[in-house]
């Protein structure tokens, strides 16, 4: 028995040191995502140090928002902070944390499937972005965490991985852009990027500008689907949102949470779902956190929304900005 212990024990730790050796394996992921982060962490670092707005969310509020209208109208400095709504919620609270000071507020304008979400539940997505660069979010996860994780990847895409970190000489040749460039590369290119045209690939980092804004999202790139089917809170996500309002209080922040952009169709303009959506909000006001807005004030004609119903056009971005600033104005 003893002896079948130490073999579990020994094949466990080869296994784990396999799980990490592929980390930084060249595989197909969004490297874009860790230029955004530099990016939005150097903007808000540049800010003045105190009373900022921070907008942290998902890509509802990286695309369609002028941020430099919220500026203006609020009269505080605005870094949009928001990322990929592929990051779970414990990423972007530990964002928030990370990067808010004393005297901040941070704006959360998380879509709404964030509610009914579960963080601890691994994503194929976020196993990659975890193997491919962002392996600092489960170095920092709970020893459970890191165990769902690991447990997670599935053994055809384990494979790959390993033979990706062996073969990364070659697959950097023939794909150059999965060799992730330093801090002050990302922090240059974007710095020479801003007085010229937006990249026509639209996830760009380049495309970013001097508030974080995702730019040139213009029109309407593709058919876009319906508004999406409301689900119960999931009270992981509501009691993460409870702790981080707790830590960011402590800490002389304000946690605000509002609506994210919804498409009106026939289902979304029904009473009922606009009530269940403003319902989630309320859930929260009732656990003590900030809400600023309600649902139906972010509703869009689907026109708005250039190639998701997440992601709002340029057109309407400052529409989309001066109905978050109104909401806001009265919190602040």
């Amino acid at each position: 028995m003893a002896a079948s212990a130490v073999a579990m024990v020994a094949v466990s730790g080869l296994y784990y040191a396999l799980f990490r050796y592929q980390f930084g394996a060249p595989i197909p992921a969004s490297y874009d995502v860790s230029y955004w982060i530099t990016w939005k962490e150097y903007l808000a670092e540049r800010a003045a140090t105190r009373g900022r707005v921070l907008i942290i969310g998902d890509s509802s509020s990286l695309f369609g928002m002028d941020s430099s209208v919220a500026e203006k109208e609020l009269g505080r400095p605005v870094v949009n902070m928001s990322l990929h709504g592929g990051l779970p919620l414990d990423w972007l609270t530990t964002f928030a944390e990370k990067n808010a000071k004393p005297g901040d507020v941070v704006v959360m304008p998380l879509a709404w499937y964030y509610y009914w979400r579960d963080y601890k539940v691994p994503e194929d997505w976020m196993v990659d972005q975890i193997v491919a660069w962002d392996h600092g979010y489960f170095d920092g996860s709970s020893l459970a965490q890191k165990t769902r994780y690991i447990a997670a990847i599935k053994p055809t895409a384990f494979f790959r991985n390993i033979i990706a970190k062996e073969d990364r000489d070659a697959i950097y040749r023939q794909f150059p852009a999965r060799k992730l460039m330093n801090d002050d590369k990302v922090i240059s290119d974007l710095e020479g990027a801003q007085d010229a045209a937006p990249n026509p690939m639209q996830y760009d980092f380049r495309n970013l500008n001097r508030f974080g804004d995702m730019r040139g999202a213009c029109g309407n790139a593709r058919t876009v689907g319906g508004s999406i089917t409301v689900s119960r809170v999931n009270l992981r996500e509501k009691d993460l949102l409870v702790r981080t309002n707790k830590t960011l209080k402590e800490r002389g922040v304000r946690l605000i949470l509002m609506p994210a952009p919804t498409i009106e169709d026939p289902a979304s303009l029904d009473a009922n779902y606009s009530a269940s959506l403003d319902g989630i909000l309320s859930l929260m006001r009732e656990a003590g956190i900030e809400i600023a807005g309600k649902a139906r004030d972010f509703y869009f004609p689907r026109n708005a929304f250039y190639d998701t119903n997440f992601h709002l056009n340029c057109e309407y971005a400052v529409e989309h900005t001066s109905r978050m600033v109104e909401a806001l104005r009265p919190a602040l």
